[in-house]
């Protein structure tokens, strides 16, 4: 599991700004290639993380760290428990958790998904660092330059 704990501090000044510091972004992918890059991109953004290889697992991280948790980031097609299902667990057990859907393949059920809650965004692969910022100031009001 790759982890780093250094993460950017956020003033007080900057109420508006869903407050991440001392938290993670959890990136669950059974692609371990592309969850390996998007943490170090997400490093690269001042945000610590974790990640998962499945959606069992990233549930199994998520309840351990559930406190510490402040993102998501979930592939929509895994094999085993989907990006879905998964995302119906989490839910369940945090209603306000932001929330990044990512897929390649055009699937209505990321549009479901969107209906469901407010706070979460799809994120159509591949993206571009860019689109990734996008998703954060949108979901976080996180501002990145």
């Amino acid at each position: 599991m790759y982890q780093d704990i250094s993460i950017d501090e956020k003033s007080s000044s900057e109420a508006s700004v869903y407050d991440i510091s001392n938290k993670y972004a959890l990136v669950i992918d059974d692609e371990e290639v592309l969850c390996d890059i998007l943490c170090e991109i997400l490093h690269l953004l001042g945000l610590a993380t974790l990640k998962a290889s499945s959606g069992k697992e990233g549930l199994t991280i998520f309840k351990e760290h559930k406190d510490e948790i402040a993102l998501i980031l979930l592939d929509l097609l895994m094999p085993g428990m989907n990006g879905l299902e998964t995302y119906k667990h989490l839910l369940s057990m945090n209603p306000d958790l932001k929330i990044i859907i990512m897929s390649g393949f055009p699937d209505q059920s990321a549009l479901k998904i969107e209906s469901y809650s407010s706070n979460c965004t799809f994120l159509k692969k591949p993206f571009s660092i860019d689109d990734i910022k996008t998703k954060l100031n949108e979901l976080l009001n996180f501002k990145i330059d």
